[in-house]
C-alpha cells in the first residue's frame, strides 16, 4: 500500500489555516506544518484514548470533543505562521533533538590555508573562524590546489644564518624567492655563488633597476630542493617577517603530501521548551454578555489565547533577529534630513541603503543576499516612497506585519523596534538559508485537564489550557546586518 504523506492527510486543515491567517504559504512551509500537525493529533489521540489507549483524564463526548478539537487545529496547529517566512523551521520527532550539518574544510596547511578552514558548510563559504562571529575571516585561496604556495618565518633579528623547512616538497628549481620587509632575493635574479654544505643550490639577492642594471641587496639563501630545508642570511639584522614564495612539484610520485579537503558532520541542539496559558471565565457572566451585549466570551476568549501564542511566537523570533543583526561597514550612511524641499527624491534613495545592507550580506557569507527587511515606525512612510514598493493588505493582522514589497525583499513593519532601525536578513528554502531555526514539536495543544474543550465546574467556573512546545536558535547571525538611520533635524 502506497504510503500518504503528511501533507496529503493534512492539507485540508492546512488551507482552513491559510484562510484563518488570510496568507499563502510555501509548498516547504506546508510540509513542516503538515508534519506539526500530524505529530499533534497523535499526542491528543495517545491523551485522550482515541487510538485506543487508556487516559487517566475525565472525558466527554469524545466525537465532539475531537472535532472541536481540530477546529482549534486549524488555528493553533501553526500559532505564528508569518515565523516561516523569516527563518527556517524543522518538525521535531522527539522532544530533545539534534539538527545535523556537515562542514566542509581544508585538512592542511598551504600557503595562506590554515587547517579548518571551511570551504562550505550551511553558514557561508570559504572563511576562518565560527559562522557566529561577525569578524570571521575570509579564506578564500585560489592558489590551495595548485603548485604554488608560501611560508612565512619568524626572523630571529640576526645576521646569523637562520634555518627553516618549507613544508611543501619537493621544490621546483628557479621558483624561490624570499622577502624580507621591502627586500626581495629572487632566484630567477639572483646571483649564484658558492653551494653551502647540505644544499643544491645557494643564490645572492639583487635588486635590479629598470635599465636591468643589478645591485646585491645582502640576502643569501640556500636551499635543498628536495627536502625544503633552507638558509637565509641577511647583512642588516631585521624583525621583519621572513616570507618564502616557492612551487612545489606537485607531478613528482609518490607525493609527499597533497593539498587535502575533508568533512565534518556537526550538530545543533534542539530542546522543545512549554509554552502555557489558561483561560478563565464565569458561566453567570458570560449569559449576561452574550444575552446583553451579544458578546460570546466562551469563544472570544479562545481566540484571545491562540493570538497571544501568534504575537509571543513571533515577537520571540523577530526579537531575537534585530539583537543577533551585526552592523557592518559596507552599509551606506543616511538620514531624514531633505535638503532643498525634495522629500520624495531624498525618501526613493533609502531604496539603495537597503540594496547595500543586502549585499553586506553577500560580501561576507559569498553566497547569501538579503531578501526581508524589518523597520522601525520611522521607516515606514519612507520605503511607501521607495519606486517599486508595493503595499499589502494588513487588515486584522497583530504583531510585526507585512506591509509590502520591494523588488525581492519582503518589508515587515515591526513595532517594538527602534524607530530609526533597519535589519535586512536573508531566508530561502533551507535551513542553511536563514538566519534562525525554529524546532516545532507539537506546535499546539489544550492543555491536558481536558484536552479538547473547555472544564466546567459547579460554580460555574469555566477554564481550558494551552501550550506549545518548540525551540529557537539564531544560527547564521551573518546572513543579517542592521543599520540605523539619522533623525531629521
Amino acid at each position: 500500500m502506497a504510503t500518504v504523506s503528511a501533507y496529503e492527510q493534512c492539507k485540508t486543515k492546512l488551507h482552513l489555516a491559510e484562510l484563518y491567517h488570510k496568507q499563502s504559504f510555501s509548498q516547504d512551509t506546508k510540509n513542516v506544518a503538515a508534519q506539526v500537525i500530524k505529530n499533534t493529533i497523535n499526542a491528543y489521540e495517545a491523551v485522550s484514548g482515541l487510538s485506543g489507549g487508556n487516559s487517566g483524564v475525565a472525558q466527554l463526548n469524545p466525537i465532539s470533543s475531537y472535532k472541536n478539537y481540530i477546529i482549534k487545529l486549524t488555528t493553533l496547529g501553526i500559532p505564528a505562521l508569518d515565523v516561516f517566512d523569516w527563518v527556517a523551521t524543522e518538525a521535531m520527532a522527539t522532544a530533545n533533538t539534534q539538527i545535523l550539518f556537515t562542514k566542509y574544510v581544508r585538512m592542511s596547511d598551504k600557503g595562506n590555508s590554515q587547517k579548518g578552514d571551511v570551504i562550505a558548510d550551511p553558514f557561508g563559504i570559504y572563511y576562518r573562524g565560527s559562522h557566529m562571529d561577525s569578524d570571521r575571516e575570509d579564506a578564500t585561496d585560489y592558489r590551495y590546489q595548485s603548485e604554488r604556495t608560501v611560508d612565512a618565518f619568524v626572523n630571529g633579528n640576526t645576521t646569523d644564518a637562520q634555518g627553516f623547512n618549507l613544508r611543501w616538497t619537493p621544490i621546483r628549481k628557479g621558483s624561490v624567492k624570499v622577502t624580507i620587509g621591502d627586500t626581495v632575493a629572487d632566484e630567477v635574479t639572483g646571483t649564484a655563488t658558492t653551494t653551502a654544505e647540505g644544499y643544491d643550490y645557494t643564490f645572492i639577492g639583487n635588486d635590479v633597476d629598470d635599465d636591468g642594471n643589478k645591485t646585491e641587496n645582502g640576502i643569501t639563501v640556500s636551499i635543498n630542493y628536495t627536502t625544503g630545508a633552507i638558509s637565509i642570511t641577511t647583512g642588516t639584522a631585521s624583525e621583519d617577517n621572513i616570507v618564502v614564495n616557492y612551487d612545489y612539484d606537485n607531478v613528482n610520485l609518490p607525493a609527499n603530501d597533497i593539498p587535502t579537503y575533508g568533512a565534518v558532520v556537526e550538530a545543533i541542539p534542539m530542546v522543545a521548551k512549554p509554552h502555557k496559558v489558561r483561560i478563565v471565565f464565569d458561566a453567570l457572566s458570560n449569559l449576561i454578555y452574550k444575552n446583553d451585549y451579544g458578546i460570546d466570551i466562551a469563544k472570544e476568549l479562545p481566540k484571545k489565547a491562540v493570538e497571544d501564542f501568534m504575537y509571543s511566537i513571533a515577537m520571540e523570533v523577530s526579537d531575537a533577529i534585530v539583537e543577533a543583526a551585526p552592523t557592518s561597514r559596507y552599509t551606506l550612511n543616511w538620514g531624514l534630513s531633505v535638503q532643498n524641499g525634495w522629500i520624495a527624491q531624498h525618501y526613493a534613495s533609502f531604496g539603495s541603503v537597503l540594496q547595500a545592507a543586502a549585499a553586506a550580506i553577500t560580501k561576507i557569507t559569498k553566497i547569501f543576499a538579503g531578501n526581508r527587511v524589518f523597520i522601525g515606525s520611522a521607516l515606514v512612510p519612507v520605503v511607501m516612497a521607495v519606486p517599486g514598493f508595493k503595499a499589502t493588505n494588513t487588515d486584522g493582522k497583530i504583531g510585526t506585519q507585512l506591509i509590502g514589497t520591494l523588488g525581492n525583499m519582503k518589508i515587515y513593519y515591526k513595532q517594538n523596534m527602534d524607530d530609526y532601525t533597519y535589519v535586512v536578513f536573508s531566508k530561502g528554502t533551507g535551513t542553511e538559508f536563514c538566519v534562525g531555526l525554529l524546532g516545532m514539536y507539537m506546535s499546539a495543544l489544550p492543555a491536558s485537564i481536558v484536552p479538547t474543550q473547555l472544564l466546567e465546574f459547579a460554580d460555574g467556573l469555566n477554564e481550558q489550557g494551552f501550550y506549545s512546545l518548540y525551540d529557537f536558535k539564531i544560527i547564521n547571525p551573518m546572513l543579517s546586518v542592521k543599520g540605523v538611520v539619522s533623525p531629521a533635524n
